[in-house]
C-alpha cells in the first residue's frame, strides 16, 4: 500500500468515527439532558522514505456541546430542570456522580432517585440521600433547591459546578465522573414540573449526516481508483519482465 493509500485510508477513519457520533446524537435527540458531541480531528505530517511530507488525518478527541437543552413542562412534581448551569449530585455503587438529567422518581423507601435507582444527593456538605417522609401529600422544590414536604423543609438539592466542564467523562444513563472538586454554583435556577431536554438540532445532524456520507462514498472512491491504477500499474510491469 502506498502513501496516498494510507492518507485516504485515514480521512476514511475519521469520516467513520464522525457519522458515528452524528448517527449517536440523532439516537439521543430524545434523551433526558442529553448534550450533542463532535470528534474533534488533528493532522500530523510524517515524512516518507523520498523526503515527502505526508499529512495524516487523526481522530484527537471529542467536544461536547455544553449548551442547554430546551426545557420542557411535565406537571411531576420530581422532573427537575436546572436553568443555567449546574450538575446534581447522584450517589452510585462506584462513587458521586453528576447530571442535568433531573427526571426523579421515588424507591420503596421514599429516597429521591434517578431512574437506575441510584439516590439524589442533598447539599454540597450534607451529601446524604434525601428521603420524603411516608405520607407526604405535597411536594414542593423551589428556585434554589430547597424540598419542601407538606409544608416543611427537609432537604436541599445540591447543585454543584466544575472548573473545567469539558473535562467531565460521560458515564451510561446521563451520568459523567470527574476527579475535580465540585463547587457550589453561585446563582442557579431550578424549575420543578419541567425537564431539560436533547440539545440536539436534528435537522443540522441530518444535513451532517449527509454530507459526511457524501464525503465518505467520495474517499471511497478515490480508494478504489487508486487500488486500480496499482493493479494495471503491477501488470503492465509484470508483462514488461516477462
Amino acid at each position: 500500500m502506498d502513501n496516498t493509500q494510507y492518507i485516504n485510508l485515514s480521512h476514511l477513519t475519521a469520516l467513520r468515527r464522525q457519522m458515528d457520533m452524528v448517527a449517536n446524537n440523532i439516537a439521543n435527540m430524545s434523551t433526558t439532558a442529553y448534550k450533542g458531541e463532535k470528534p474533534l480531528f488533528s493532522s500530523f505530517v510524517n515524512k516518507a522514505e523520498n523526503g515527502a511530507k505526508i499529512n495524516y488525518v487523526q481522530d484527537f478527541g471529542v467536544v461536547r456541546d455544553l449548551k442547554n437543552g430546551t426545557i420542557t413542562p411535565t406537571g411531576s412534581p420530581l422532573d427537575i430542570a436546572i436553568n443555567g448551569e449546574g450538575y446534581f449530585q447522584i450517589q452510585t455503587a462506584d462513587g458521586i456522580r453528576y447530571t442535568r438529567a433531573g427526571n426523579f422518581s421515588l424507591d420503596n423507601e421514599g429516597k429521591i432517585t434517578t431512574r437506575d435507582g441510584n439516590a439524589v444527593l442533598d447539599n454540597l456538605q450534607n451529601k446524604k440521600p434525601i428521603t420524603i417522609p411516608q405520607g407526604t401529600k405535597d411536594i414542593t422544590i423551589s428556585a434554589t433547591g430547597e424540598i419542601n414536604a407538606d409544608n416543611v423543609q427537609i432537604g436541599t438539592l445540591a447543585v454543584v459546578r466544575f472548573e473545567d466542564e469539558r473535562n467531565l467523562k460521560k458515564m451510561e444513563n446521563g451520568l459523567y465522573e470527574t476527579d475535580q472538586q465540585p463547587q457550589a454554583v453561585p446563582r442557579f435556577e431550578l424549575r420543578q414540573g419541567m425537564i431539560e431536554g436533547s440539545n440536539v438540532q436534528p435537522i443540522l445532524e441530518m444535513a451532517e449526516m449527509i454530507n459526511v456520507s457524501r464525503s465518505y462514498e467520495q474517499a471511497q472512491k478515490f480508494l478504489d481508483t487508486e487500488d486500480e491504477r496499482l493493479r494495471k500499474a503491477v501488470t503492465t510491469l509484470s508483462g514488461t519482465n516477462n
